[in-house]
């Protein structure tokens, strides 16, 4: 299992320019196999990523403003109609902590019966 895992690992990054985006996964294929985390990307998705319209940011802290996202690495804003947060596992608890109120927070995360866990 652990080659199988590393030789797909290794033609995914081969194939893919996780690279050049800087958005190569900090954890093997191996665990994203076994946490069920697997991204499936629409087609032409790095097509879009080339010409401009989809736009790739890693960061750790951002904030929303008028124009749309200002990220922390970056200077100005950077304008968006559209932001898709990819916060991995647990991303409710992550989203919760956006904010401070707790009242926004239980609205985000919703109520523990609409919640199904997979483990």
């Amino acid at each position: 299992r652990w080659m199988r895992s590393k030789f797909v690992e290794s033609y995914i990054k081969w194939k893919l320019p996780l690279k050049k985006y800087n958005i190569v996964p900090n954890h093997s294929f191996d665990e994203q196999i076994s946490s069920c985390r697997i991204a499936l990307l629409p087609d032409r998705f790095y097509s879009c990523v080339e010409e401009g319209s989809i736009m790739l940011k890693r960061a750790a802290n951002w904030s929303f403003c008028e124009k749309g996202v200002v990220c922390e690495q970056d200077a100005s804003p950077v304008e968006a109609d559209l932001v898709i947060l990819a916060t991995g596992y647990r991303g409710d608890k992550k989203l919760m902590n956006i904010f401070k109120s707790p009242l926004f927070q239980k609205i985000v995360s919703g109520s523990e019966s609409n919640t199904l866990g997979l483990y």
